[in-house]
């Protein structure tokens, strides 16, 4: 009773330290997330997110107000192609409407004189040139306009401007009968200023592209959910936007200075007024090595009137791995440690069996030997652990399960609760042994081997290695996945098919005599695969095509951008070099596409495979049936 009290008190204290640990970490790594600073977008950022966005079309005849592009950021990238006038030209006569009251005195006269060179006029007619970059307000969107090209605009109606000549002018006497004798003749030249927070409104003769433009906006967008079932497929925004589709959004992540278009895959309505934005963030954004990374995400609608962005913290996965490592080992430890005590209470007898103490978690319930079916059951319980830990360390979120890793732990369990079945329908012919070794006998209990986990009845089992090896394999896999994506893997049906088939095999063989028993549970375990196969299959089938329409859409609008490119006669390296970029994301995007297509496929056959089998099991199943019937 004591040593009962004094064992419960351990475990009790071990777990309290273990979980106060693993709560003080936790509580560290909500403090240390951003969910965006708030400060105003600088001119890098707004740079690199103006050409991740892609591109806003802008029709003929529309209505753009032209601003300077302007930032505190000396040598900014983003302004290092400014504009601050528009070339002039008039197409027609003009009338002379000078500014200085000196000059509009002589123009009301008859005499003829001189207008000097940058003599400023109000006009209203004419046509407006434009070449490099500039604020450009369309129908409400404030975008980036940046073009090498020469850019014509026609003057807005009831606007006049106010344009600078290029050169002087004589202006002749006034003709009796002729009033437009003094006017100024078509192809007059000139330039309109952009600057001084001046805003001009002009009409576009030509369509153009422009770029959504964050620059100095504040951050509006609030992650809510980092990762998801597939990794960094499930990153969520809150907007208040009512009118926003997925089709309509374009996204973009900027992670240590490396840009990333990003998918947006759906818009789910919540409460509040509040709309969830749901993004494909590849998982290459996770750090490998620096400790801490902001990662800034940014949105855009295909007109550019809604921009937003904000940002979070991701940590990098080797030192994610490492903390870990640390908590489940942590907690198991505590838990084997505890567990040990209570098999082997001697303290010199624990000392030399450290195989019971690594395998006390899954010892039979006798502690005789250790089990493979529990061994799976701890195996599995010990990845999820870790991956939890994992996951909320690197993005701040939990680990989502997914329907392939509910089924690996459903085998095990599956397996663990047979193989009991199967050992209390056979009887045990061998004695007990009694669950926690005395003090007195503690001396005489063989240390026990871990190896002895492949033995049945003192003799190597080969079923059991080929169930061990598929086990250690797939969880290997599991864990590389985990460390890669932050997620569960989603599994090939077959894998699982695999493992559900060894472990049929495995308990089949406990069944011993029981032939139509053991193939029965096998068939089953078959069945139960296969019927799960046909569950989810089309679910993924049909996710996979939303995943090659959306990739199929990126590759159109970088296409488009490519056909801008190409119109423009002659290109700077700089846009050659983006030309060439983007030649080759289109490239990747049909490797993607490419591979989706085949995944496609082996789906489908997965599918009717599943279907087949399912046909063909279900006889099979009710024959043996019967014949455990007939048995019995």
């Amino acid at each position: 009773m004591a040593r009962s009290q004094t064992t419960n008190a351990l475990f009790r204290s071990a777990v309290a330290i273990v979980m106060l640990t693993i709560l003080a970490g936790g509580l560290a790594r909500l403090l240390s997330e951003s969910r965006g600073s708030g400060q105003p977008v600088q001119a890098a950022r707004a740079d690199t997110w103006a050409h991740c966005l892609g591109t806003v079309p802008v029709a003929q005849n529309t209505t753009v107000t032209l601003g300077e592009l302007s930032t505190d950021e000396p040598e900014s990238s983003l302004t290092a192609s400014a504009a601050k006038n528009l070339a002039y030209v008039s197409t027609e006569t003009i009338s002379i409407d000078p500014i200085k009251p000196e000059l509009k005195l002589l123009a009301s006269g008859k005499e003829g004189f001189t207008l000097p060179k940058d003599t400023e006029l109000r006009v209203q007619k004419g046509e407006f040139s434009f070449t490099g970059s500039a604020v450009a307000q369309v129908e409400g969107a404030a975008l980036l306009l940046r073009t090498p090209d020469r850019l014509r605009f026609g003057p807005a109606p009831n606007s006049s401007y106010i344009v600078a000549l290029s050169n002087s002018i004589e202006v002749a006497a006034l003709v009796e009968g002729q009033p437009n004798s003094r006017a100024l003749p078509p192809g007059t030249t000139g330039t309109s200023k952009l600057g001084g927070g001046k805003r001009v409104p002009l009409v576009a003769l030509d369509a153009f592209a422009a770029m959504p433009l964050l620059l100095n906006s504040s951050s509006s967008l609030v992650p809510i959910r980092v990762f998801g079932e597939k990794g960094p497929s499930a990153l969520s925004i809150e907007t208040r936007q009512q009118s926003l589709t997925a089709k309509t959004l374009t996204a973009c992540a900027i992670a240590q200075g490396v840009d990333y278009p990003l998918a947006v895959t759906d818009i789910v309505p919540g409460t509040n007024g509040i709309m969830n934005v749901v993004f494909s963030v590849p998982s290459s954004v996770l750090p490998d090595s620096s400790f801490r990374t902001l990662v800034d995400i940014a949105v855009a609608s295909s007109d550019g009137r809604y921009t937003a962005h904000g940002s979070f913290v991701v940590f990098s996965r080797l030192y994610a791995s490492l903390i870990a490592t640390l908590c489940t080992g942590l907690l198991f430890w505590a838990l084997l440690y505890v567990r040990h005590v209570q098999a082997v209470p001697n303290a010199a007898a624990r000392k030399r069996d450290w195989g019971r103490f690594f395998a006390g978690l899954f010892v039979s319930g006798q502690d005789k030997d250790p089990s493979l079916s529990l061994f799976q059951i701890f195996f599995w319980t010990v990845i999820t652990a870790w991956g939890f830990f994992y996951t909320f360390v690197v993005t701040g979120s939990l680990l989502k399960m997914t329907v392939e890793m509910m089924a690996l732990l459903g085998i095990a369990g599956t397996g663990s609760v047979l193989a009991r079945w199967i050992a209390v329908a056979k009887g045990s012919t061998s004695q007990p042994v009694v669950s926690a070794v005395s003090a007195a006998d503690a001396e005489r209990v063989e240390p026990l081997d871990f190896w002895q986990i492949l033995n049945t009845n003192g003799q190597f089992d080969l079923l059991k290695l080929q169930l061990l090896l598929f086990t250690l394999l797939i969880g290997a896999y599991v864990i590389c996945r985990i460390v890669d994506t932050a997620s569960f893997p989603v599994l090939d049906t077959n894998t699982l098919l695999l493992l559900g088939v060894s472990q049929g095999i495995y308990i089949g063989g406990k069944l011993g005599g029981s032939t139509a028993l053991s193939r029965a549970q096998a068939i089953k375990l078959e069945l139960d695969l296969a019927t799960e196969a046909v569950a989810t299959l089309p679910n993924e089938i049909k996710e996979s095509e939303a995943n090659k329409d959306a990739l199929k859409k990126e590759k159109e609008l970088l296409n488009q951008e490519i056909q801008t490119f190409e119109k423009t006669t002659s290109r700077t390296d700089e846009q050659s070099a983006k030309l060439s970029t983007l030649r080759k994301k289109v490239l990747d995007k049909d490797a993607a596409i490419a591979a989706l297509e085949t995944t496609l496929k082996k789906k489908n056959a997965d599918l009717s495979s599943a279907n087949d089998r399912i046909k063909q099991l279900k006889p099979s199943l009710e024959q043996a049936i019967k014949e455990i019937g007939l048995a019995t």
